[in-house]
């Protein structure tokens, strides 16, 4: 193979929740992503991880918050990834066939260095 191979580097935003997120708690998460999202700056969009995995319940207005905030990066050039996620978050993303809109990947799958398509999580009803 001729030459070197080239690696883009970019910059990402991990955010993490935990516990039980009460209607406030899932503003407060709108408010960090959009946060987020409009403090790109340079030539990539924003690229965000949302770590679910410590979450025990949340309202469905969480629905809203994570499409609309995936969108809003997506319309950006950027990118929103939902990893980590709890049993019941899953369960709940399912129930909204969200899994065929936003890319999810479970606990297992979630590296510091990367998102591994092959454990992506996948809609229940596929």
């Amino acid at each position: 193979m001729a030459g070197n191979p080239s690696v883009e580097l970019f910059p990402m935003a991990l955010i993490t929740a935990r516990g039980a997120l009460s209607v406030a708690g899932v503003e407060d998460l709108r408010f960090v992503l959009r946060e987020q999202i409009h403090a790109t700056q340079g030539g990539t969009g924003p690229h965000l991880a949302v770590d679910l995995s410590g979450v025990t319940e949340c309202p469905t207005a969480i629905f809203r918050v994570l499409t609309e905030s995936y969108l809003e990066a997506r319309g950006r050039g950027g990118w929103l990834r939902l990893v980590g996620l709890s049993e019941q978050v899953l369960s709940l993303l399912n129930v909204a066939r969200l899994p065929e809109v936003l890319t999810i990947y479970l606990a297992s799958g979630w590296t510091g260095g990367g998102l591994d398509p092959t454990r992506r999580a996948a809609y229940a009803g596929r």
